[in-house]
Parts: structure tokens; sequence; C-alpha cells
């Protein structure tokens, strides 16, 4: 899906859309990524799946690559990282019949009931106020089957040693930095793993670049799935 304008305000991911991939390297390096793909693996049986703020198309690439026939509702409030996205996968001539490319708002839209084996947010829930996440995650809930699985990946706060102080100012920077070029409404960051934890519970989580990332894999709490599943937590 390609718009030629955002229908949703001037101030949006439009503007970095070109960009995002430097500014992530100049400041993360490979991490990031190594965060988003960390449980990839446990996407190869999802037949349909939801993929919320995909960015710029490497998640959606190497998913792709791992689960070719599974079918994605790729999930945008910025045209311009959609149209990104596509561009990608066809310069690695990679069909997308099975993908649906979504310009809508996460928080409006009306998404179909019991429909995704999987649910994807990657850097995607910090664009949020907790209020919003309050919302927003009890509503993606309604559209995870039964023997579901969320996969999440972002930032937290450290909470041990100089990274403790060297985090907060990086996530001080990155939420000016980002409400001067995009509309989110997130001033800091929430956590929403509260919400998250009403109706699934996280079996396998890693962390990186000295915890400030993460990346989780959680299960509804009555799934066949979580109870086969020996939780485990990775440094």
């Amino acid at each position: 899906m390609k718009s030629p304008h955002n229908q949703f305000g001037t101030r949006s991911y439009d503007r970095l859309s070109g960009v995002y991939q430097l500014l992530e390297t100049i400041v993360f390096g490979p991490w990031l990524q190594k965060t988003r793909l960390a449980h990839i693996d446990r996407l190869q049986d999802a037949k349909t799946v939801l993929i919320l703020g995909e960015g710029d198309g490497r998640f959606l690439k190497e998913l792709l690559k791992l689960n070719p026939d599974c079918q994605v509702d790729c999930l945008d409030k910025s045209s311009a990282m959609l149209a990104t996205t596509q561009e990608r996968l066809k310069k690695k001539n990679i069909v997308t019949p099975n993908i649906n490319f979504i310009h809508a708002d996460a928080l409006s839209y009306d998404y179909p009931v019991k429909s995704y084996d999987a649910i994807v947010t990657l850097f995607f829930l910090d664009n949020f106020k907790s209020s919003q996440l309050e919302e927003l995650i009890p509503k993606l809930m309604h559209s995870l089957k039964h023997e579901g699985k969320w996969l999440v990946a972002d930032f937290q706060q450290p909470q041990k040693g100089i990274m403790k102080y060297i985090g907060s100012a990086l996530l001080w920077v990155m939420y000016r930095f980002f409400r001067w070029q995009t509309d989110i409404s997130a001033k800091s960051l929430a956590n929403p793993q509260p919400f998250l934890a009403k109706q699934l519970t996280v079996v396998v989580s890693k962390h990186y670049f000295a915890s400030l990332l993460y990346s989780e894999l959680w299960y509804r709490n009555d799934s066949a799935k979580y109870a086969s599943t020996q939780a485990r937590v990775s440094g």
C-alpha cells in the first residue's frame, strides 16, 4: 500500500522512513535487529500473524524466509514505512500475495476476533502511554487465538551499574527526538508487561545491550503450548 499523503497528520514516522535504519545503526549497531530476531524461530509454525509497527521491513523479510506460507497482516500508521517494507521485499524478490499491508492507527483499528496465531510488536509498544497500553493490549488480545503467542521486543530501564544512568539518558533523548519528529504521545517509557500478564505468561526472555533491550515470547496462561513449555530466562 502506498499512500501519497499521511492522513494521520504532518508529524509521523513518514519523516524517518528513509533514514530509520541508519539512525538505528549509529546508536545501537546491530543490537536492535538481534533483539527483533531473538525468538523468530518460534513463529515457524504460525499460519496467521499480525505485525504492528513493522517499520522498514527487516523483520518481515526474515519471517517470510522462515515461514513463507504464513498469512500476515502488517499494520502501520506510516504509509512511507509500509512503502519501504514493500520495496525491501521487492528487491529481495519476495512475493507478497499472502501479506495484507494495512495503513491504520493501531488504537482505532477494528481487529478481527481470534484470528491470529501470533502477534508481533517490535519496538512498538514504547510509542504509547500507559493508559493507551491499557486500552490497546486487551483489544489485541481478543484477536489472538486460544493457542496464540505474542512476541515482544522493546526497551526497558536497566537497573544496575552505570548502564542505569546511560540507559536513562538514552531513553530521555530518544523520547524527545521521536516526539519532535513523529506524533507519538508517550513522553517516557511505559511498561506493557502488567497488561500482558493479565492473560499471558512469558516463557522465554533474552536481554541485550546491558539489559536496555529485551525480547520475550508470551503464551496464553491456559494454552497447551504454555503448559508444555518450561519457563526460562536467558541473560
